[in-house]
C-alpha cells in the first residue's frame, strides 16, 4: 500500500485484528486531509494555501531545486524522473515555490544541517557550494505567492548538462 494505506492497515489492524480492511472506510481510522501531505508537484491552491504537512514524496529538496534548475530527467533516478517534468513545466511555479520557502526557512535555523545539505545538494559545484547558503536566505524572504524563479536564476550558475 501507498504511505496513507500503510497507515490505515496498520491502525486498522491495531483496533481490528484479523479483519482485513477493505474499501471501506475504517470506522478507526481515515486517510489523512491533503493538506497535513502537500506534495511539491500538487497543483491545487486550496491544499497549498492550508498546508500543515509538506511531504517530498519522490523528489526530495535538493532534486527539487535541481529540477527548477534545469537539470535534465536524466540527472535525476528512473523511478522520479516522471515527476519532473510535472514540476517544472508550468508556467507558474508559485505553488511549488511555496515548499522551497518552507524548506528554506527549516533550513535555515539550523545552520549545521544547511551547511551539510548545501555540500550534498551540489557537490561538483564549488560556486553553488558557495551560495547556496545565501540562496536559502533569499527564498526564506518570499511572500506567500511569489515566484522564486527569479531567484533560482540569479544566484545559481546554469544547470550541469
Amino acid at each position: 500500500p501507498s504511505d496513507q494505506g500503510a497507515y490505515l492497515d496498520f491502525y486498522h489492524a491495531h483496533k481490528k485484528p484479523g479483519v482485513a480492511l477493505d474499501h471501506e472506510a475504517s470506522e478507526y481510522v481515515q486517510h489523512l486531509d491533503t493538506t497535513f501531505n502537500v506534495k511539491p508537484y500538487y497543483t491545487s491552491k486550496k491544499n497549498f494555501e492550508k498546508r500543515k504537512i509538506v511531504h517530498y514524496h519522490g523528489l526530495k529538496p535538493h532534486q527539487v531545486l535541481q529540477a527548477l534548475l534545469g537539470y535534465k530527467e536524466d540527472n535525476f533516478e528512473p523511478s522520479v524522473q516522471f515527476l519532473v517534468p510535472m514540476m517544472v513545466n508550468h508556467k507558474d511555479h508559485r505553488l511549488l515555490c511555496l515548499t522551497v520557502r518552507d524548506f528554506s526557512v527549516s533550513m535555515l535555523a539550523d545552520e549545521d544541517n544547511l551547511n551539510h545539505f548545501c555540500r550534498f545538494a551540489f557537490p561538483d559545484i564549488a560556486e553553488e557550494k558557495n551560495t547556496c547558503t545565501h540562496l536559502f536566505q533569499k527564498l526564506s524572504m518570499k511572500q506567500e505567492g511569489e515566484d522564486c524563479m527569479d531567484v533560482l536564476s540569479n544566484f545559481l550558475p546554469k544547470p550541469i548538462e
